[in-house]
Formats: structure tokens, C-alpha cells, sequence
């Protein structure tokens, strides 16, 4: 059975899931947009492995964000798969960690609104 090439949108490319799921996707023969805050800088391999790269910082303004949008639709066309990886992680004792983790809500949040309207309403 022939498999038909996707585009994939992944976010959070710059180690760890991000980056596995990106080699991956390559692999498979897939066309990738990797993203990733100062990705230009920090995804140069995934770049020299066949991935289209793009910055995507979920605290950027709306603004910016829908132009970032716009600018990975028109890479390929269309995106199949989305990947919404992009994330960060504090380890230590829930009543240390609530002035570090309260400010970080409204961006994950952001995230996935920039995914809902300004990708998904492409399609």
C-alpha cells in the first residue's frame, strides 16, 4: 500500500519529541515545517536533514503569530499533521513553583488558539 506524502507542522523542534518526531517524519518521506523559539539558530540540523524551518515563540503578539501562520501555509501548501509539542517544563514543589508557572498559562493557551485560528481556518 503506497502511502500518500503529508505536511507536518511541528512545534517545539529544538530537542527531545520535537526533534524525534521531526527525523521521523523526514524518514517517512514527509515534507516538515520544524519550529522552535530562535529556530533559525537552534534547528540548522533538522534543516540540513530536509525540514523547512521556522521561529515560532508562543508569546510573540497576535500579529506576529498570524504572520508566522500565514508564512507556513504557503511553505507547502496546506498542513496534514500538526504537532503541537512547543512547551516548557519546571521541576520542583508546587507552592515554589506557582509565581513561575502562572505567567506561562496565557502562552500555552496562546498556543493553541495561534493553531485553532490562524491554521486551522486555512484549511
Amino acid at each position: 500500500m503506497a502511502s500518500t506524502k503529508q505536511t507536518w507542522l511541528i512545534t517545539g523542534c529544538s530537542s527531545g519529541l520535537g526533534e524525534a518526531i521531526t527525523y521521523a517524519a523526514l524518514r517517512r518521506g514527509d515534507n516538515v515545517i520544524a519550529t522552535a523559539r530562535k529556530g533559525t539558530q537552534r534547528l540548522q540540523p533538522l534543516k540540513e536533514a530536509g525540514a523547512s524551518i521556522l521561529d515560532l515563540d508562543v508569546q510573540a503578539p497576535q500579529a506576529e503569530l498570524d504572520n508566522i501562520a500565514a508564512e507556513a501555509l504557503k511553505i507547502y501548501g496546506g498542513i496534514d499533521v500538526l504537532v503541537n509539542n512547543a512547551g516548557y517544563a519546571e521541576v520542583g514543589v508546587l507552592e515554589e513553583l506557582r509565581q513561575v508557572t502562572r505567567p506561562l498559562l496565557p502562552a500555552s493557551l496562546r498556543l493553541s488558539f495561534f493553531i485553532q485560528d490562524d491554521l486551522l481556518s486555512y484549511s
